[in-house]
């Protein structure tokens, strides 16, 4: 029961831990080879079609940076220290 007790413990706090991590290795549609290619273009430069494209791939950029820095709020340790304590809490009784 404690080994139980215990490992579910660090699994809990291993995956509070881990969350930003995952987030991050999502693709970034900043880093996209095309919108990079794009953004270094200047308009005069770009025909219609690109120019949409680049408005697209903008929009996507600018949306998954804004999700990026709410996750990272969310999941901050000054936000979330508790969820770390209450993940520990039960390695108290294995001693």
């Amino acid at each position: 029961m404690k080994k139980s007790v215990a490992a579910l413990s660090i699994c809990a706090a291993l995956s509070l831990v881990m969350s930003p991590a995952m987030a991050e290795n999502t693709q970034n549609p900043c880093k996209d080879s095309v919108y990079v290619s794009l953004k270094n273009k200047s308009l005069e430069q770009m025909t219609d079609r690109e120019y949409e494209t680049y408005k697209q791939a903008d929009q996507a950029c600018a949306s998954y940076t804004t999700n990026v820095a709410a996750m990272q709020e969310s999941t901050s340790f000054k936000n979330n220290w508790w969820w770390v304590a209450l993940a520990a809490l039960p390695l108290l009784f294995l001693l």
